[in-house]
């Protein structure tokens, strides 16, 4: 919550008293829905699902949305990944993190132009949500999210694997 990023990004943060919106124009067709590619949210939205997760399921509005054993397999570990990969696991529609030994979550997304990406460390109580919609959105992604998390939070996303790195286990 310092001014440099609340000013920089403006600062995002999700409360009970802020309402999901629904986009009025798909901008895909719905024949791509079967492949996720038709959700739209905002930065807001994406922080208050974090929020509805960190608080055990319970919605901005107080409804339990999500049973928490059911939070629970989602961030449990169904493939673990080998190292310099995305993740270093993969829950149940979530990306499992060790950034500097702390569990981080996330998700991202993509679709013609645009990426979404949503960190969640829940030891914390911490979501950032960045949307973007051109330019090198991998590199903002590591840049601002390695500032932010490593100015607030004292830790740092797993560096990219360099173009030397060769795969650990055989293809």
């Amino acid at each position: 919550d310092t001014p440099k990023y609340r000013a920089a990004i403006g600062h995002v943060r999700a409360k009970p008293s802020d309402a999901l919106s629904m986009t009025p124009t798909a901008y895909l067709p719905l024949s791509s829905a079967p492949a996720g590619s038709v959700v739209y949210a905002s930065a807001t939205d994406l922080v208050l699902f974090a929020r509805t997760l960190l608080d055990g399921g319970i919605s901005a509005v107080g409804e339990q949305v999500l049973m928490r054993n059911t939070i629970e397999q989602m961030l449990t570990p169904q493939v673990r990944l080998p190292a310099g990969s995305l993740a270093d696991a993969f829950g149940l529609a979530f990306m499992l993190f060790d950034w500097d030994h702390v569990r981080v979550i996330g998700h991202d997304g993509a679709t013609t132009g645009q990426n979404a990406y949503l960190r969640i460390v829940p030891s914390r109580n911490t979501a950032v949500a960045l949307l973007t919609n051109g330019g090198f959105p991998a590199e903002l992604f590591h840049t601002l999210f390695g500032e932010i998390f490593g100015e607030l939070l004292g830790i740092r996303p797993t560096p990219r694997p360099s173009a030397t790195v060769r795969p650990s286990v055989p293809l």
